[in-house]
This record gives C-alpha cells, sequence and structure tokens, in this order.
C-alpha cells in the first residue's frame, strides 16, 4: 500500500516538474517577446521579429537629423546615413554673410555626403553646399537653371559632377577648391555661362563630357577667366 502511495506521489511531482518546466518555457519566451515588441514600438498582438545588419541600417537610414524649410516653398531633411533632400519648388534660399543667413544644415555639414535636390527646384543658393568635406554624390535635379556662388565651394570629397540641361547659369567660386572632382559632365547644348572662378582649385578635372558637338562647345560656352581646369581637360563631345 505505502509502495503504491509513493509511486503515485512520485508520478504526481514529475507531473509537476514536467509543467513547472513547460510553463517557464512559455514564460520566459512571452517575457521576451514583450521586451522586445516595447523596445521596437509593436503594439499588443503584433510579433516582433528579429533583424538583421541590413534591416538595422535601413531602419536608422531612414531615421530624420534634422529638418527644415530651405526656400518659401522648399523644404530640406537629412536622414541618418547623411543623405540631405531638397524637395518642393521653386529658389533655394542665398546664404553666407553677405546675406546674413547661415544654412540650415550647418551643424551637420560634416556628417552630409550625399545631397539630393528635387525636379521642381529651380535654383542652388549661394554657399549652401559650402564646406561640406565629406560630400561625395550630388544629385541635381531637372528644373535647377542657376548654382549660385560658392554653392559647392570646397567640397573636397566630390569627385563627379553631372549638370543638368536645365542648367545655364554657374557663378562665381560654385565648385572652387574641390579638389578631388575629376570629371564634369554637360548636357546642356545651349547658351551656358560659367562665371569667373567657378571651376578654380580643381586641379584633378581630367575629363568633361558635353552633350553637344565641338561646334556647338565654342559657340555656347560663355567661359569667364580662370577656369581653366574645365577648358584645359579633355573634353569629349557628342559628334
Amino acid at each position: 500500500m505505502c509502495k503504491k502511495i509513493r509511486n503515485s506521489v512520485a508520478f504526481l511531482m514529475l507531473g509537476a516538474f514536467i509543467f513547472n518546466i513547460t510553463a517557464c518555457g512559455s514564460l520566459k519566451e512571452s517575457s521576451t517577446d514583450d521586451v522586445l515588441n516595447e523596445s521596437l514600438g509593436v503594439s499588443d498582438g503584433e510579433t516582433a521579429t528579429a533583424t538583421n545588419d541590413q534591416d538595422t541600417q535601413t531602419h536608422s537610414a531612414s531615421y530624420i537629423v534634422g529638418s527644415g524649410t530651405c526656400g518659401e516653398n522648399l523644404l530640406w531633411t537629412l536622414d541618418g546615413e547623411g543623405v540631405l533632400t531638397i524637395s518642393g519648388s521653386g529658389t533655394m534660399t542665398n546664404y553666407g554673410a553677405a546675406f546674413g543667413v547661415e544654412k540650415p544644415w550647418k551643424e551637420f555639414k560634416e556628417d552630409i555626403v550625399s545631397v539630393e535636390i528635387g525636379n521642381e527646384v529651380t535654383s542652388i543658393g549661394y554657399a549652401a553646399f559650402s564646406y561640406c568635406h565629406n560630400l561625395k554624390n550630388v544629385s541635381i535635379g531637372s528644373g535647377v537653371f542657376s548654382i549660385g556662388k560658392g554653392a559647392f565651394c570646397e567640397c573636397t570629397s566630390l569627385t563627379d559632377i553631372v549638370l543638368p540641361e536645365s542648367v545655364s547659369h554657374i557663378y562665381e567660386y560654385a565648385f572652387d577648391t574641390c579638389s578631388a572632382l575629376k570629371s564634369v559632365t554637360i548636357k546642356n547644348t545651349g547658351r551656358l555661362t560659367i562665371q569667373s572662378n567657378a571651376f578654380d582649385g580643381c586641379s584633378n578635372i581630367a575629363d568633361v563630357y558635353y552633350s553637344g558637338t565641338e561646334e556647338g562647345w565654342n559657340k555656347n560656352m560663355d567661359m569667364y577667366r580662370f577656369n581653366s581646369e574645365i577648358s584645359d581637360a579633355n573634353i569629349h563631345y557628342n559628334n
């Protein structure tokens, strides 16, 4: 009789032990999910999943570091990967001491690695991106017709620039001392004015790609002095 009782007690203890293991395992899993959901801002009833490094980078890139206005109808945003985007329509504000206005992204200038300018933006302001030493890539929208004085002055990491067909005026010192600049593409085959010192100090420019013919270059290129970095480069015509 005692043996049967002992066996029954042992069986009950074993069952309780298995139940506790199962319950603790479920509790631990549930707690982990709760913590993960809370950290990622997932609501009740949703399941959070682990992300790989690429997903984490994407999440970081979407984080807005700074934003504001840079023209009457223009907005700027800077994300976690250093991409500065200019959106909206119309002209950009001119910056610098002459205007008594500092560019709104000045405190982030060393973080900017890429600039993307929308197609409805019509001008790039004076000194807009000057001294952005880590700027490597610039995408200029198809609506930009002028690049302001000193706009990209001393952007010493910029290696190439594509000027869309809409650009008809490049002001003084626009690309002054962009010492890493090696390639310039000019898509405008009509009248293009390049004012004095626009490319002064860009001693590494090797190639200029022009969408027009050599005759068109000689006829339409209105280039002021101190731009030998352009005129002395290897010019590729679209003959």
